[in-house]
């Protein structure tokens, strides 16, 4: 086999296996973004900031539902895709 046709043999066959590669990890991070998705859209939800830091949707709606309506009220920064997962969530509920 020539060297040139040896040289492009070898680089599709790593173009495939990048190919191949590329697709996988798409997938994957389709599938975690999913479940990430999931989880932020359910009364089981802790919140990771503000004065009920640490404590569940579901817990703060007995405690202080008002807080979960303002909430939901709230413009969010495009680029905090959590934040916006979660308030979208929020407006269903309220």
């Amino acid at each position: 086999m020539p060297k040139d046709t040896w040289a492009n043999a070898r680089l599709n066959e790593a173009a495939w296996k990048v190919t191949v590669l590329d697709r996988k990890t798409s997938r994957e991070l389709r599938a975690r973004n999913h479940f990430a998705i999931k989880r932020l859209q359910s009364p089981s939800t802790k919140l990771w900031f503000g004065k009920y830091r640490g404590q569940t949707v579901e817990a703060i709606q007995h405690k202080d539902p008002s807080y979960l309506q303002w909430l939901s009220k709230q413009n969010v920064s495009d680029s905090d895709w959590k934040l916006q997962t979660l308030v979208a969530y929020l407006k269903r509920l309220t």
